[in-house]
C-alpha cells in the first residue's frame, strides 16, 4: 500500500507540472522529446487485488474476496512537435476473481442472505488514441514527466460461476472514455526509455447487455465522471525510438 500511496502522488504531480508546463513559455534546456521522433514499445500491467488488504469492505462481514487484472498494450507514437506526441495503443485485458465466501446479514442477527465461491472472469479489448505532452526534468533530458488525454473505445465480456458450476449468463460491455492518464519517464538508453503511468480518472459512457441462457435479459447506459488515482491501472513500459 505504501508503494502504490507513492506511485499515486507521484504520478499527480506529474499531472501538475505538465499542467503548468503548457502554460509556460517554451524552454530549450527543458527539450525532453525532440520533433519528428518515431516510438514503439510495450506497456504492461498486473494488480493482484484482496478484501484483506482494503478498508472499503469492513462494513460487510465475513467477506473473502480477491480477484486479478492484466494487460498488455503495444503502442506506437509520432513528435510532431517539440514535447508533443500523438499516438495509437492496443490494449488486452483480462482479469479474474472470485468470492469464497460473504455474509451479508450486515446489522441484523437474522442472516438476510449469505454467498459462497462466486467466480467471474472478463477479457476485454481496447483500442486508444492519445495525446502527449512532456516535461524534461534535467537539461540532459533524461528525466521527465508526461501526461497523455486519452480517448478509448472497448469492448469486454465477463462471465459466471458458483462453485463447480458454469453459469449460462453473461455481460457484454461497449465502453468510451476520454481520460487522463500521467506518468515519469526515464531514458536507461539514448533510444530506449522506460516508465510508469497511472490512470487519475476520466469521463465516460458504457453500454450493458446481459444475457441468460443466450437470451437478452436486460441492458443499461450510463454516464460517469470520476478523478481520482485508479490502483488497477498502474503500467509498466519499455519504448524504443527511431
Amino acid at each position: 500500500m505504501k508503494k502504490t500511496l507513492t506511485y499515486s502522488l507521484a504520478l499527480v504531480a506529474s499531472l501538475l507540472f505538465c499542467i503548468q508546463a503548457s502554460s509556460q513559455e517554451y524552454r530549450k534546456d527543458r527539450l525532453f522529446m525532440p520533433k519528428g521522433t518515431s516510438s514503439g514499445g510495450l506497456q504492461i500491467s498486473y494488480v493482484d487485488l484482496s478484501s484483506i488488504d482494503s478498508d472499503i469492505f469492513l462494513i460487510v462481514d465475513g467477506l473473502n474476496a480477491e480477484g486479478t487484472m492484466m494487460s498488455v498494450a503495444p503502442f506506437f507514437s509520432y513528435t510532431y512537435k517539440d514535447n508533443k506526441a500523438v499516438g495509437l495503443k492496443l490494449k488486452y485485458s483480462k482479469g479474474s476473481g472470485g468470492i469464497s465466501d460473504v455474509d451479508l446479514s450486515l446489522l441484523s442477527d437474522d442472516p438476510l442472505l449469505s454467498l459462497e465461491d462466486i467466480k467471474a472472469s472478463t477479457r476485454n479489448i481496447q483500442l486508444q488514441f492519445f495525446q502527449r505532452s512532456y516535461l524534461g526534468l534535467d537539461q540532459n533530458g533524461r528525466f521527465g514527466l508526461f501526461n497523455d488525454l486519452v480517448l478509448s473505445y472497448g469492448t469486454s465480456r465477463s462471465s459466471f460461476s458458483v462453485g463447480e458450476k458454469n453459469l449460462d449468463a453473461y455481460t457484454n460491455t461497449k465502453k468510451v472514455k476520454l481520460g487522463i492518464c500521467p506518468g515519469i519517464m526515464i531514458f536507461i538508453l539514448n533510444n530506449i526509455s522506460t516508465h510508469v503511468s497511472m490512470s487519475i480518472g476520466g469521463v465516460s459512457f458504457t453500454h450493458t447487455e446481459n444475457f441468460k441462457d443466450g437470451v437478452l435479459s436486460g441492458s443499461r447506459d450510463y454516464t460517469k465522471a470520476h478523478f481520482a488515482p485508479d490502483v488497477s491501472d498502474i503500467s509498466m513500459g519499455l519504448t524504443v525510438y527511431f
